[in-house]
């Protein structure tokens, strides 16, 4: 296998090297036997992220098969540059991530090993904040949605379309894809975007004829929350990105108070029927009450990884001053 692992940054230098040192987890516990090649995509930050970046890559440079850099001239925003991260990628197995949020502890390699009958998998996401690693930042239900479809492609993207017209709730860091579904028709669907990239990708991959969705219970991302452009004052561009999404994608999203309210509460009435409807069946309701498990288990113990993780990055800082 070869594998690819790609940073997405933009002015990230606070936090860059622990989402390096989490990849760098990854491949000294899990990636023996596995070619690993890197891409960095910086969106021309204007600290010293990209300075950071290669000083890491110059210690830890027998990690990768291959490495490439690629700074963009001047700022183009979230979604060029992520257009710009798929083309520089040439393996088929990849992951592109932010570099404010981190791999998780559990094997990833693994997970894309797994995907022989399917090329986009669903994987839960933890979140967490500077001082805790929790749930209250996110409502699990979307995930329950999804296990109780069964593993059933054609049922899993019924479901997501249906969902789509009222709102995106797919946790786009969690989604992993094969490259061979990035065609020219993807890019096209992302032509006109300029900060919100998942919302039109997923709405892509959704009615996509040669897509073959599933899903894992097991993490594998740490989403850093209150640091995305979704959490800052919104500007012009992302203010038209989210009015374009709600015309073209989320066609049955009202406007009006009593009207959002309605499609609201609909939303999370066909989630939460999904729910029950899979709890009648033995098997979904086994894997359901092992997704609970499973994320429990992890919430418990992601602290300690954080921790090394954080470690790991102060020792790094602190040798390379």
């Amino acid at each position: 296998m070869v594998f690819t692992f790609c940073s997405l940054t933009f002015n990230q230098e606070s936090m860059i090297i622990e989402h390096l040192e989490s990849i760098k987890y990854q491949i000294i516990k899990y990636g023996k036997g596995i070619d690993i090649e890197y891409v960095l995509a910086d969106d021309h930050s204007k600290d010293n992220t990209v300075l950071i970046v290669k000083r890491w890559l110059k210690k830890n440079d027998s990690l990768f098969k291959k490495i490439t850099i690629s700074v963009a001239e001047a700022n183009q925003g979230t979604v060029k540059n992520y257009i710009n991260a798929l083309n520089l990628i040439n393996t088929e197995y990849y992951k592109i991530l932010a570099g404010d949020d981190l791999f998780y502890r559990n094997n990833i390699f693994k997970l894309i090993s797994d995907m022989n009958k399917s090329n986009i998998i669903l994987t839960p996401i933890m979140y967490y904040d500077e001082t805790d690693v929790g749930n209250k930042h996110y409502n699990y239900n979307f995930f329950r949605s999804i296990i109780a479809c069964g593993n059933n492609s054609e049922s899993i993207k019924h479901y997501l379309a249906r969902q789509y017209q009222y709102s995106g709730k797919i946790p786009a860091p969690g989604v992993f894809v094969k490259k061979e579904l990035i065609d020219q028709e993807f890019f096209k669907a992302l032509d006109g975007y300029t900060l919100i990239e998942d919302a039109p990708q997923f709405n892509y991959h959704i009615h996509q004829s040669n897509s073959r969705f599933a899903s894992s219970i097991t993490p594998y991302i740490l989403y850093r929350v209150n640091s995305g452009v979704s959490h800052k004052t919104p500007s012009k561009a992302y203010l038209n990105d989210v009015d374009r999404i709600d015309r073209c994608i989320h066609t049955k999203k009202a406007s009006s108070g009593i009207g959002k309210a309605y499609c609201k509460f609909l939303e999370r009435f066909l989630g939460l029927s999904k729910i029950i409807v899979g709890f009648i069946n033995s098997d979904k309701r086994k894997e359901l009450l092992s997704f609970n498990k499973t994320i429990n288990k992890e919430m418990r113990i992601a602290g300690t990884y954080l921790n090394e993780i954080k470690t790991n990055a102060q020792s790094f800082i602190k040798d390379n001053r």
